[in-house]
């Protein structure tokens, strides 16, 4: 398992938005069996962990479209489209799509509403990233503002 990235959404400072990758499904269902399931480290800390979450529901199984190179300091927007099949071509530096295979892990729920494409690009600042949403022109819940956790 790799964390590819850690990030705050800046629109709802009561989330985050984290991407591990596995190589396959297998040494994912392993990786969180190992994990979750058999590891001290869960065992001690996990009760402590989840109070703190919120929500963790809103999780999507992707695969990579592109080489993935997660820029872990930089702002970035994450796009989520509902419709692949419709979605603008643009430039982006990581993209997936939803996972059809079956979620072999169902302790940790994963979203199954349909086919996703997922784009994400980076930025310098605030203000590019208001400008490329602008200019997208999808609607503003599609997309998520996101900088890296630790900055």
């Amino acid at each position: 398992m790799k964390v590819l990235g850690l990030y705050r959404d800046l629109d709802r400072p009561d989330r985050f938005v984290w991407l591990r990758g596995f190589s396959d499904m297998a040494a994912r269902k392993l990786a969180l069996t190992q994990f979750y399931g058999e590891s001290e480290t869960w065992r001690t800390h996990g009760p402590a962990a989840n109070a703190t979450m919120v929500d963790s529901s809103d999780v999507l199984l992707l695969r990579p479209l592109s080489e993935l190179r997660f820029p872990i300091a930089a702002r970035t927007v994450a796009t989520i489209h509902p419709e692949p099949e419709n979605a603008p071509r643009v430039e982006a530096v990581v993209r997936l799509e939803t996972e059809p295979a079956h979620n072999d892990f169902p302790r940790l729920p994963v979203r199954t509403d349909g086919p996703k494409l997922v784009w994400f690009n980076v930025f310098d600042d605030e203000e590019q990233q208001e400008t490329y949403l602008d200019e997208l022109g999808l609607p503003r819940e599609w997309s998520l503002r996101l900088a890296p956790l630790f900055d």
